[in-house]
């Protein structure tokens, strides 16, 4: 049982705290790309408790940048998009990508006061349908290349929704394979209410979890990617066999099945050898054809997704 000064230094996610200066060295999935439309409504996000807007300019460049306006404080989640920014509603000034500020309309025509702005500006990158951000110290990692974010033989499916607990918890849980036995017995009745042997193992990008069932003809295997991440496979009664990456972030998981389900490749086949970054997909039962997912944030503890064929 943690006490409550670790639960407080272990927790706390803030800038300048221990667990939020080193959360903040990963990359985190905060939208659904089809959802930041080039120059469409800026999106309030909020990570590791801080506050930014996303937007994607008319040049369909992702922008993550800090959500009130170096000038008055204005929050620009009322700003408008452009061709080469984000607009601040209240006095106008326009700032890039990447927080240069471009115009100030209400400064004298020749003044340089714009070139001396510099706003809180944050990497945003599409992967897998969805909008990864980073917001550490630079420069950034490379986004992984994880396996289910780039394949493209099957059906992808990602959602969305909120869990009302910390990134620990989830870690928690995501290293915890004797928890399936009870809570996810009716998925999976062979396991129902039967002694696990679970051995894990340290890896590179976290540790790999192998929980043997007797009767079961092969052991699940599940791998928890740091720092609060988890990426296995799953074949619930009733369900297509899918491919499972889960996180702390929102959007929270992605799945992805195969076309072909004779092909189905094993959790140990993840592409994570890179400190940093994170993903999600999943939902209920779709079509196998291939197909690439549509995406729409959903809300808190309903699971939504629309499929169209590629």
């Amino acid at each position: 049982m943690l006490s409550k000064e670790e639960n407080e230094f272990l927790t706390r996610v803030g800038r300048g705290k221990p667990a939020g200066e080193m959360l903040r060295r990963y990359w985190w999935p905060v939208a659904f790309s089809e959802d930041i439309k080039a120059k469409g409504v800026p999106a309030k996000i909020t990570l590791l408790a801080e506050d930014f807007a996303l937007f994607r300019d008319g040049a369909g460049h992702l922008g993550l940048v800090a959500l009130h306006c170096s000038h008055r404080g204005t929050s620009l989640e009322y700003g408008r998009v452009e061709e080469n920014g984000i607009r601040c509603c209240y006095h106008g000034w326009l700032y890039d990508v990447r927080g240069n500020c471009l115009e100030q309309p209400a400064e004298a025509g020749d003044s340089t006061f714009k070139d001396r702005i510099k706003h809180p500006a944050y990497h945003a990158q599409d992967a897998g349908g969805l909008v990864f951000a980073y917001i550490g110290p630079e420069p950034a990692p490379l986004l992984p290349n994880y396996d289910l974010l780039v394949r493209e033989d099957g059906c992808r499916v990602v959602g969305g929704g909120e869990e009302f607990c910390n990134w620990l918890q989830r870690a928690e849980n995501s290293a915890d394979g004797a928890h399936s036995i009870a809570l996810h017995a009716a998925g999976y009745p062979n396991m129902a209410m039967k002694r696990p042997t679970i051995k894990w193992e340290a890896t590179q990008f976290g540790i790999k979890e192998t929980t043997w069932i007797e009767g079961a003809t092969r052991p699940r295997i599940s791998h928890f990617v740091f720092p609060s991440h988890v990426r296995h496979s799953a074949a619930r009664i009733d369900e297509q066999p899918r491919q499972v990456i889960r996180t702390a972030s929102r959007p929270g998981r992605c799945r992805f099945e195969l076309k072909d389900s004779e092909k189905a490749f094993p959790a140990s086949m993840i592409a994570c050898k890179t400190a940093g970054g994170i993903f999600p997909i999943a939902s209920r039962t779709a079509s196998r054809k291939k197909v690439k997912a549509s995406l729409q944030i959903v809300p808190r503890n309903t699971w939504r997704h629309r499929i169209r064929e590629s």
